[in-house]
């Protein structure tokens, strides 16, 4: 199978075996996910909470393959609903009101925009723009989708609840949660972190070695917009917010880059911890979990630190993570060192 991203790649294999669908045993693992979905929503913030299918175009156009129904079913464990909109008449589509568990009263109520659609044609991608649903298209062939779509995919054999988490959380904006350590979560930065960042860049020291925030706060706005569209939108990593676990508080700055040196685009590790919580072993933990993230994740079988040679404390934290020196090199206008290291899987 590949995997289409009209942001970012990946690749996997197609299964192309029909599989049967029992409605009873369906019903059943549907009605599980209902439940879990009620407590789950009460935990976090905008969850998918449901996932729409039109069944009976799916077999029409020879799609409901067995990696797909094993997907759905497997959804409730996540506290994930599936509903078949196939039953509903064409007034029914139009009631953008219409709720999920309205024919089970002890099941919560869902609004369709608050669910992902998984469509294989056009008609459903259009289905889901009337109920402001978020959309993962479906398309094994060409052709039957014309709409551009963020995310677009041949199968399912690895697609996981993870995976429509994440094309539910890019559709209604919402940052992703990427790495999580024993202390930390690393995030995706948004434009309500600005006031942090500004204090964690705040003293002089911060920006010795590394750029800084622009002073005009506009500028920086414009700036982060930009990154959050093009680098988490098109490559699915970057910079990350690294968050405390134990107080919530923002900490630091740490993640991945691209950067051209000597005409090469090189993947770079970089991080920026706040004063305060230097010198606690932070910097070295949030790096080990980007370096994994990064072996299975980015593409590349290398990754580099360009380090200034007085940067004592990056030159130490570098080798400890298992990079080598390879070479000094010129990155706009300074002298950098370089240090590399080969990402295993």
């Amino acid at each position: 199978m590949i995997i289409i991203f009209l942001i970012f790649l990946a690749k996997a294999l197609v299964l192309s075996r029909a599989f049967c669908y029992d409605k009873i045993d369906y019903g059943r693992e549907l009605g599980k996910g209902l439940q879990i979905a009620e407590g789950r929503a009460k935990h976090t913030a905008m969850p998918l909470k449901l996932v729409l299918i039109d069944r009976d175009k799916l077999i029409a156009h020879g799609n409901w393959q067995e990696p797909l129904r094993r997907l759905l079913l497997g959804l409730y464990e996540y506290g994930v609903a599936v509903l078949d909109v196939s039953g509903l008449s064409e007034l029914e589509k139009e009631a953008s009101a219409l709720l999920v568990g309205k024919t089970n009263q002890a099941a919560p109520a869902f609004p369709f925009a608050d669910g992902l659609m998984i469509a294989d044609c056009e008609e459903s991608v259009q289905d889901a723009r009337i109920w402001n649903a978020s959309v993962l298209g479906y398309e094994p062939a060409p052709g039957r989708i014309q709409s551009p779509l963020p995310m677009i995919v041949e199968g399912f054999d690895e697609v996981d609840f993870y995976f429509l988490e994440r094309v539910y959380q890019r559709y209604h904006h919402l940052p992703w949660t990427v790495i999580e350590t024993q202390r930390c979560l690393l995030r995706e930065v948004t434009l309500t972190d600005l006031d942090d960042l500004y204090r964690i860049y705040g003293p002089k020291e911060m920006t010795q070695y590394t750029d800084g925030l622009y002073e005009d706060r506009k500028k920086e706005e414009e700036y982060t917009k930009a990154y959050i569209e093009h680098m988490y939108g098109f490559f699915g990593y970057g910079l990350w917010l690294v968050v405390e676990k134990e107080t919530g508080q923002t900490i630091g700055r740490a993640g991945l880059g691209h950067l051209e040196v000597e005409g090469e685009v090189q993947l770079e590790l970089g991080y920026l911890i706040a004063k305060p919580k230097q010198r606690q072993g932070y910097a070295t933990e949030v790096c080990l979990g980007i370096l994994d993230y990064a072996k299975v994740a980015t593409g590349f079988d290398t990754i580099h630190c360009l380090i200034q040679k007085e940067n004592i404390v990056s030159v130490h934290l570098a080798l400890k993570l298992g990079f080598q020196w390879e070479k000094s090199v010129l990155c706009n206008g300074k002298e950098m060192q370089r240090y590399s290291k080969i990402l295993q899987s």
